[in-house]
């Protein structure tokens, strides 16, 4: 029921979600796939007409460790144990640190962590990480994943990064056709006002509510 308005700092909207067409091919460039649980994702959706968009992801994930690429098929949690991503220690404290949050996991919805947060909302998902799951397991599983949830890695991240990763990305893996970059695209067909190349110089609080600066492409 607002009037919104949205400036955007690049050239199209979408901020950071980027899809590349090259040769035939489809790249995402920025976020590359959602899971099941991002029900209000969906329901936006739905609300601007791609519900019937969303196609299966290939569960198989590549990690990269020592320089190249490992495949992790996560559809097949029995091939875990054996991939050599990680170290059997690594793994073993991997299941660990799992058992030891596992009431944590339970009951977090990766959207509303804020009642989660208790008294160690500072730690970084870096120093929560490695606490409950050694230096092995946060550099080359928890880091990434907080790159791909968050768009930052452990150490600028919260140790809730790491609870959202771990029980939101545990669900089917989805995707829209065509790429990421349309469900924005789609969703600026249905907003009054879009305005691109617009660079955000400050926002404060006044009497009236809140009064944002910015300079247009034309540097206005």
């Amino acid at each position: 029921g607002y009037a919104v308005t949205v400036l955007d700092n690049r050239n199209r909207p979408g901020g950071r979600v980027t899809t590349i067409h090259r040769d035939g091919f489809i790249l995402d460039a920025g976020p590359s796939t959602l899971t099941t649980k991002y029900r209000e994702y969906q329901i936006l959706a739905r609300e601007v007409g791609m519900g019937d968009a969303f196609v299966n992801s290939s569960p198989v994930v590549g990690l990269l460790r020592d320089g190249r690429v490992i495949d992790i098929n996560i559809d097949k949690p029995l091939s875990l144990p054996f991939t050599p991503a990680l170290s059997f220690s690594a793994k073993l404290q991997f299941l660990r640190g799992l058992v030891r949050c596992r009431k944590l996991l339970a009951r977090a919805n990766s959207f509303e962590l804020t009642d989660d947060g208790g008294n160690g909302q500072a730690e970084s998902a870096q120093a929560y990480g490695e606490r409950m799951f050694g230096k092995e397991v946060t550099d080359y599983v928890l880091d990434p994943l907080c790159r791909l949830v968050v768009g930052t890695g452990a150490e600028s991240s919260t140790w809730l990064s790491v609870i959202a990763g771990l029980s939101g990305w545990s669900q089917q893996l989805i995707n829209i056709r065509g790429g990421l970059e349309a469900f924005p695209f789609a969703i600026a067909k249905k907003l009054n006002k879009v305005i691109l190349g617009a660079e955000v110089q400050g926002i404060t609080e006044n009497d009236r509510g809140v009064e944002v600066a910015w300079r247009d492409a034309q540097g206005a």
